[in-house]
């Protein structure tokens, strides 16, 4: 299948840049996380076709938390064959998977989305947030397919099926690779609320202050 770049890198680069042109000054490029997963899906007439999923994430900078506006939020685009509908494709389908982290003796994980499967990861698309948070990120996928089943005139809903295990896959990749708050130094005064103190003013060692104490005498 013809792809309009060569290697997962590549691609990275470009759509940090293409990105950080629509959030100029807000985003953390260096922390973004890129997955693509290719494979083939066969069809009831047992024809294959070849098929690419990628899933970028780019958490938004210290400022921009720090701003503590509402927008602050982790946000998600989802296109399909590089092309977005009106009414944005959330990769809607039945999603249900193991994982020992999130797996108990009489529950599996769940989903009927992508931002759904995020959600089981601490992703937050909602204002409020905690420390065991992921980082409000800026999420991007795509499915390039030469064969999409599309759910009505508008393309915004697709048949999932033959790309949930790469769905899957992908989004734990990410959230894998995505900080917390909490690990990325940030705390919370109270629950459940964004007033935090941002990674720069954390509370200093007795090291620490007599450093700055003898570099101002010297």
């Amino acid at each position: 299948m013809s792809l309009p770049y060569t290697n997962g890198k590549q691609r990275q680069e470009a759509l940090i840049k293409r990105i950080s042109r629509l959030y100029d000054g807000q985003l953390d490029t260096k922390a973004a996380v890129y997955k693509s997963i290719d494979g083939f899906y066969t069809d009831d007439n047992y024809v294959s076709y070849p098929y690419i999923f990628e899933i970028i994430a780019i958490p938004f900078n210290e400022d921009a938390i720090d701003s503590d506006e509402d927008w602050v939020r982790s946000a998600f685009k989802g296109s399909v064959n590089y092309s977005i509908s009106p009414r944005g494709n959330q990769f809607e389908g039945e999603y249900r998977w193991n994982d020992p982290k999130k797996t108990s003796y009489f529950k599996r994980p769940s989903a009927t989305s992508l931002p759904g499967i995020l959600e089981v990861y601490n992703f937050n698309f909602f204002p409020l947030s905690e420390s065991r948070a992921k980082l409000p990120c800026i999420i991007f996928a795509n499915l390039a397919s030469p064969r999409v089943d599309y759910h009505g005139h508008d393309k915004s809903r697709i048949d999932t099926t033959p790309y949930t295990a790469a769905i899957i896959k992908a989004c734990r990749t990410i959230a894998d690779n995505i900080q917390t708050f909490k690990a990325a130094g940030w705390e919370f005064n109270t629950k459940n609320t964004r007033t935090f103190t941002p990674v720069r003013e954390r509370k200093k060692t007795i090291d620490d202050i007599m450093e700055e104490l003898l570099k101002k005498w010297m």
